[in-house]
């Protein structure tokens, strides 16, 4: 069992509604936060990183300024600074589990030189050699990426497969002494994926990325305003994927949900 916590690593901010369409027409934070797995063997892995300070310079380059007109970003602390105040060096770092390409969810990769990347096949393939204009479209800055990259990553297919996950299609890795179960969450972006560990306490935690953006839509079913809905890859997947998470969550009331962008999210 782990011990498992949730920073947050900088904002951006956007109507409250467009997570949840009865919310108000509001502007709000959108808080990009990172997962902290420390398994029983010592192992070190992140669910995504949340915004670094490299964006900055990334996002100078046509058309990229159109996301940060959109999306205003704040900057916070970096997840590597977050784990160095915590005693943890950026070598100690030795899975990153990716669940999509998006900015506030790859913005720290470069701080972290001796992780292995995890994500789904589908989604790489959908990003990769995207630039310019394509790549805004996918919500995808190729510069965020270490220039090793491609000789790093694994793809989450080619773990075992997991039968025994609430969701198909799942597989699992072994990270120190720790099962961790990767989740198809489909709908939000192509090969959109999230993380099962247990914590030490024995609960399951559920690292959602963006298949949620309000904890509270899981519990009443109100997804987002139709303009939110209209920017996902497959509306009726993410639909989908919310039902599968309730469903998660009326099974296993004990689950730890936590959605990437909920200013409510759970600590872990």
């Amino acid at each position: 069992m782990a011990t498992v916590e949730v920073f947050e690593a900088g904002h951006c901010r956007s109507f409250l509604c467009l997570a949840r369409r009865a919310d108000p027409w509001r502007v709000g934070n959108f808080p990009a936060t990172f997962g902290l797995i420390e398994s029983r063997g010592g192992e070190i892995v992140l669910f995504d990183t949340g915004y670094a300070r490299n964006i900055d310079a990334a996002m100078r380059r046509f058309p990229f300024p159109l996301y940060r007109t959109l999306l205003p970003i704040t900057l916070g602390t970096d997840a590597v600074e977050t784990l160095r105040l915590r005693g943890i060096g950026a070598d100690a770092v030795g899975t990153i589990v990716i669940s999509h390409f998006h900015p506030d969810h790859i913005g720290g990769l470069r701080d972290f030189p001796q992780a292995r990347f995890v994500c789904s096949r589908e989604a790489w393939d959908d990003v990769r050699g995207k630039t310019g204009l394509a790549g805004l479209r996918r919500g995808f800055l190729g510069d965020l990426l270490p220039p090793d990259f491609e000789s790093r990553l694994l793809f989450a297919e080619d773990f075992p497969a997991a039968p025994d996950a609430p969701a198909s299609g799942a597989h699992a890795f072994v990270a120190g002494s720790e099962r961790m179960v990767l989740v198809p969450l489909a709908g939000h972006c192509a090969g959109h994926l999230g993380l099962i560990v247990e914590r030490s306490d024995g609960r399951r935690v559920l690292f959602a990325g963006d298949a949620v953006w309000r904890l509270s839509c899981i519990d009443d079913g109100i997804g987002p305003h139709a303009i939110g809905m209209a920017i996902q890859h497959d509306r009726r997947a993410y639909a989908s994927t919310i039902d599968l998470l309730a469903r998660m969550k009326r099974e296993d009331p004990a689950l730890v949900v936590v959605a990437a962008h909920d200013p409510a999210h759970e600590t872990a």
